[in-house]
């Protein structure tokens, strides 16, 4: 179910990351993650400048609402509408701050299907002539969840060299001592080295503004070492070409927050 309900969403972001190789990125496999990645995030960057907006009038209006819940803490009922009343005529909406996040976390997941199965929601192959493919390469069916990668490593199907890295591999330390590609998986190194780094100075800008708005030293360190962490695991789990993703939208997300900061809240 899980995979069923990404997967409907990865449909048209295949559609739409294969129109983007054909037409506008060279067929190149990477320059067509960072056009798509570029085009999703300055279609939310309006959403991020209103939730930013929003987060900051709710902590202008923190001192009233402390002493709302003083003043009406027998009586839930009035300290509900008061509150109402009060997010209205700052025009604060508490939700605000969610969207984003709830918008992009599924094409997030969804993109890892894409990435992972090219063949499946960028080429529309079938499940038949894809079993048809690997069969030609191994002899047998290839009872492996990236097979849709190996086949196009082994076809040519798209161009998944990347400034000299075959975006297809995952990176794997194993493969750098033991295997016979050792150089080629070193360089690959270099995708989770960058998200990672990336991450870290994206997260340390957000931590920064969670300070100001008043968020706790406690949970805004969590809200930036997580997501460190989880990118720096998961980069040697997925396919090169999710960190190209991870790379550009945390770039984007740097860039965007030192415009927002400049130019957008200037007059807070």
């Amino acid at each position: 179910m899980f995979e069923g309900f990404f997967g409907f969403i990865a449909q048209p972001l295949g559609v739409i990351l294969n129109w983007i190789y054909e037409n506008i990125a060279f067929h190149n496999y990477g320059v067509a993650i960072i056009i798509f990645t570029l085009i999703i995030k300055c279609a939310l960057l309006p959403l991020m400048i209103k939730q930013q907006k929003s987060s900051r009038e709710m902590q202008k209006i923190q001192p009233k609402l402390k002493e709302m819940q003083k003043m009406y803490k027998n009586d839930p009922q009035k300290l509900h509408a008061e509150t109402l009343r009060l997010y209205q005529e700052n025009g604060v909406n508490p939700g605000a701050g969610c969207l984003p996040a709830l918008l992009q976390m599924p094409i997030l997941l969804s993109l890892y299907y894409v990435v992972s199965k090219p063949l499946t929601f960028m080429k529309g192959m079938s499940a038949s002539k894809i079993a048809s493919l690997a069969a030609e390469i191994s002899g047998k069916s290839m009872n492996t969840y990236y097979k849709e990668l190996i086949i196009v490593s082994h076809n040519k199907i798209l161009n998944m060299n990347f400034l000299g890295l075959d975006l297809s591999k995952i990176p794997d330390f194993n493969k750098i001592f033991n295997g016979n590609n050792r150089t080629e998986y070193l360089a690959l190194l270099i995708l989770p080295i960058l998200a990672t780094v990336t991450i870290y100075f994206s997260s340390k800008i957000n931590m920064k503004n969670m300070s100001e708005m008043g968020q706790t030293e406690s949970s805004g360190k969590v809200m930036m070492y997580l997501p460190i962490v989880m990118t720096a695991l998961f980069s040697f789990k997925v396919p090169a070409g999710l960190a190209i993703y991870w790379i550009v939208d945390n770039l984007f997300r740097i860039g965007q927050q030192i415009y927002i900061n400049k130019c957008v809240m200037v007059d807070d």
